[in-house]
């Protein structure tokens, strides 16, 4: 027997939306979320050769999200939890009365997790000696 995909919900957290209603409108439009990266943090963009990108502007993680995730969770895997959020509604899906075994996500990200991961670099760095660091890594 051939296994079998079905797509039951989808959900999309993007610069031109979040939610697929949102994101399809925008879309329909022809709106474009590329814009131009303004200096951030003391970082000046007039030193890179790009400076646009597609930015989820506006975005407040508490509107979406509770408990550790809001302030625990790198920005990008906010977006990841709020699509995956959006998705398990739209497919109607009862999580407590399904097999968890038979239910499967597929989410792709670019690139992310830096900054929480420099955060705690930063921590550990602070709390410890350096050779206790450097150590610790190995």
């Amino acid at each position: 027997m051939t296994p079998r995909v079905v797509v039951t919900g989808m959900g999309v957290a993007s610069p031109i939306g979040i939610g697929v209603g949102q994101f399809w409108k925008s879309a329909l439009a022809g709106l474009s979320g590329v814009s131009a990266l303004s200096a951030f943090e003391g970082l000046p963009m007039d030193a890179y050769r790009s400076r646009v990108a597609g930015q989820i502007h506006d975005f407040n993680a508490a509107q979406y999200l509770e408990g550790p995730y809001v302030e625990r969770v790198d920005r990008y895997a906010q977006f990841a939890m709020v699509a995956t959020k959006e998705a398990v509604a739209d497919s109607g899906l009862r999580l407590d009365r399904e097999n968890p075994h038979r239910i499967g996500t597929m989410v792709g990200a670019g690139m992310g997790g830096m900054l929480i991961a420099e955060q705690e670099y930063h921590r550990r760095s602070q709390d410890r000696q350096p050779a206790a660091f450097e150590n610790s890594a190995a």
